[in-house]
């Protein structure tokens, strides 16, 4: 990957479109920008791409492991401003102006924003400078930055076609699908066997920095020892945090696992398990229906507007899926989440019927529809070089407010 620098001279040959994406901090947002810029360069225009978005270590390292540039702004998410005001206007102008530089300097022809807060200021700043934007939602309920740009965008992208009523009157919302790498969406055209199997893997995931309470609910349901040894092996992407107790718990337990606080490349353990447990975030959903993997789901019960809790509700209901409700007594949630892992291990035939529902739900093209969509509307006569509309970079003088 160019660095910066390079990058900015190249833009200013006018050889190829110069994409911005914006936004991140979790997985389940940089993987879909990570997936339609694949398909970007397999268009004749190869365009230049950068990445703006969090400070957090996680987007960072999954930038870097994927090639791509990152720049981190300051940006500091909505529940900041109720304890610190001052600090929550002062890190997100900053964050703004730094923005709006980057997109002048750079030459950007377009900003795609990926959700979550830190992609609110490098939006802003798209707008000020008449930059054509698309926005890529990936959950049935758009966040709030989703929600609140979309006014204001030229294109809202979405995974669902219920996502639609969900937005502002005067959105231009488009179901395109939640894009997915191709190394996963490659796996919709493999036949599935493992879900047959009478003692499966299991694969378990709460996302890209792990969820505390699923680790838990699955070492306590592992405490029956027959229960255990239903799994030819166990698979479990924790978090960080929760690494070398989960680990420990295992040895101690007698359960063969792999235990890793992040799995970068979960492509070969999508081909392996029959049964994954997992979050209700709508990336991993996305890659669970191609890859055709029958889910038990613990949606995460403090998700805004219970935007996981919906997007289970689509799976559950097509058979791809069970929902377990995480439960304010934990004691509650492994007995719900025991109960269904029982009916399930030993259910081969329920689990086929589940993996072919999941199939059913894939849209392996939809990295293709998003990237189709920003090249049209660089192409388009109506996007606007934002260099004939302002020359130079944002000053101390420059208003944020106006600006968006």
């Amino acid at each position: 990957m160019d660095t910066l620098k390079q990058q900015s001279g190249n833009a200013k040959n006018g050889s190829a479109p110069t994409i911005a994406f914006a936004g991140g901090g979790t997985g389940g947002h940089l993987f879909p920008g990570i997936a339609v810029v694949a398909e970007l360069q397999e268009l004749s225009a190869t365009p230049r791409v950068l990445f703006m978005g969090s400070e957090k270590g996680v987007e960072r390292r999954i930038l870097e492991e994927a090639g791509l540039e990152h720049i981190a702004l300051p940006a500091k998410p909505l529940n900041h401003l109720r304890k610190h005001p001052f600090d929550f206007a002062r890190n997100n102008w900053k964050a703004y102006r730094k923005s709006r530089n980057i997109l002048i300097e750079q030459n950007v022809q377009i900003v795609v924003g990926l959700g979550g807060y830190a992609s609110l200021p490098a939006l802003c700043a798209a707008r000020s400078l008449k930059l054509p934007t698309v926005l890529l939602e990936q959950n049935i309920i758009p966040g709030r930055a989703n929600y609140w740009l979309s006014r204001f965008a030229d294109l809202s992208c979405v995974s669902f076609s219920e996502s639609q009523s969900n937005f502002p009157n005067s959105a231009n919302v488009r179901v395109t699908g939640n894009p997915v790498r191709r190394e996963i969406t490659d796996l919709c055209s493999e036949v599935r066997s493992d879900a047959q199997d009478s003692k499966p893997v299991l694969l378990i995931l709460g996302g890209s920095q792990g969820a505390s309470a699923v680790n838990r609910a699955v070492v306590e349901c592992f405490k029956n020892s027959e229960r255990s040894k239903s799994f030819r092996q166990v698979v479990h992407q924790t978090g960080l945090e929760d690494v070398a107790w989960v680990q420990s718990s295992y040895q101690k337990l007698g359960v063969e696992a792999v235990v890793e606080p992040f799995i970068s490349d979960l492509t070969p353990w999508y081909q392996s398990a029959g049964l994954v447990i997992s979050r209700a975030g709508a990336t991993t959903l996305a890659e669970l229906a191609c890859a055709g993997c029958p889910a038990v789901l613990i949606p995460y019960p403090y998700a805004a507007k219970n935007h996981q809790w919906l997007n289970a509700e689509i799976y559950e209901r097509a058979g791809a899926a069970k929902i377990v409700k995480q439960e304010q007594a934990g004691q509650h949630t492994v007995k719900n989440l025991g109960q269904v892992l029982q009916e399930l291990v030993t259910g081969e035939q329920r689990r086929q019927e589940m993996a072919a529902a999941m199939k059913t739900l894939a849209v392996p093209q939809a990295a293709k529809n998003v990237a189709a969509e920003i090249m049209n509307l660089v192409a388009s006569p109506l996007s606007i070089d934002h260099r004939t509309q302002i020359e130079q970079p944002v000053t101390e003088e420059s208003n944020l407010h106006e600006a968006c």
